[in-house]
């Protein structure tokens, strides 16, 4: 065994000891966090999307679908891609689905040969409870800034980071899956849920957001 693969394994076994102790000692329950958010959370589903779509430059270039498989196919689904103020020019919320990277000018595939940066790194878990994924975002985000928090109106939190440098994410793929957090969200292009769009009836809210940060993704 390399000492790389040591470090590895040492990293994902201290993960897998930690989580248990994390998730017990400091959970947060689902109504805690818009009282914590930096920026106001608005109630109205409407205003819920506009605002957090202000996490992206004016000029960034993004994926909205109402399905996750609208992309490629010879250009039908090139109305997926519009610019963040091209979409917030929409009478109400455009899809389902968002991308947390920007793509590169003119694409129409979901792919991330196609993605052109990555701002944001987002973190779920299918096993953690809400209330436990919300220690885990607690623990992130003492070392990343947290930009939001949305409730997917099924069982599970999305918590959006700033993407981190290489090294830190490299380490972050050995320990959030020992987290028992998804890893098919470190794919750039892997679409998430809208805030303030309708799922099966309910509502996908936005919990928390921090605007504060400024000249935050802007296209390169």
């Amino acid at each position: 065994m390399s000492p790389q693969d040591y470090e590895r394994d040492v990293l994902r076994l201290r993960a897998e000891f930690a989580i248990a102790s994390l998730a017990t000692a400091r959970s947060l329950p689902v109504t805690e966090w818009i009282p914590r958010s930096p920026t106001s959370v608005p109630t109205d589903p409407d205003a819920q999307w506009r605002s957090f779509l202000q996490l992206f430059a004016a000029d960034a270039n993004l994926w909205i679908g109402s399905e996750v498989w609208q992309s490629g196919n010879e250009g039908r689904y090139q109305h997926c891609w519009r610019t963040r103020d091209q979409w917030l020019s929409y009478p109400s919320v455009p899809g389902r689905y968002v991308c947390p990277a920007l793509f590169l000018p003119g694409t129409t595939s979901r792919a991330n040969s196609a993605v052109l940066a990555r701002p944001f790194l987002v973190v779920e878990s299918d096993e953690l409870n809400k209330a436990e994924i919300g220690a885990v975002f607690l623990w992130l985000a003492e070392s990343l800034s947290l930009r939001a928090v949305v409730d997917t109106a099924g069982k599970s939190l999305h918590g959006w980071f700033d993407c981190p440098d290489e090294g830190t994410l490299t380490d972050l793929k050995i320990i959030l899956p020992a987290f028992r957090c998804d890893p098919a969200l470190f794919k750039p292009s892997q679409p998430v849920r809208l805030p303030g769009a309708m799922r099966d009836g309910r509502l996908q809210r936005l919990l928390y957001l921090d605007l504060s940060h400024e000249n935050h993704a802007i296209t390169p």
